[in-house]
């Protein structure tokens, strides 16, 4: 593989085509040779916000765990002005929202806040 970043005719990447594909061996594969899990498409969504806004849980624990500058998360994308985490809490990704969060041991992030 020359180059995992490269874009096809169309402009379309193929990390996030094997998120919406759900072939996570290809995410793995993709990620391992370097394919850029912060790059944004014409909306400025990166492959994290994509795979938390269309439910995709176990490619978007993946590109989580590639993600490692903490600010690459709190990216917004332009056109609706969201970040992953607010696309998996609204997505209902607990493990997800979690991973985001930071992991918080003993964190109570899914209980009503008044009971």
């Amino acid at each position: 593989m020359s180059d995992a970043n490269a874009a096809y005719a169309g402009g379309e990447r193929a990390l996030p085509i094997a998120v919406m594909k759900r072939r996570h061996d290809l995410v793995k594969l993709l990620l391992d040779f370097k394919a850029d899990p912060n790059a944004k498409d014409k909306d400025g969504f990166t492959d994290l916000m994509l795979a938390c806004k269309e439910k995709k849980e176990e490619a978007a624990a993946l590109l989580t765990d590639a993600t490692k500058n903490a600010a690459a998360l709190d990216v917004q994308d332009t056109k609706y002005k969201r970040s992953a985490l607010h696309y998996a809490s609204s997505s209902g990704l607990e493990s997800i929202v979690a991973k985001l969060l930071g992991g918080a041991r003993g964190a109570r992030i899914f209980e009503p806040f008044f009971s």
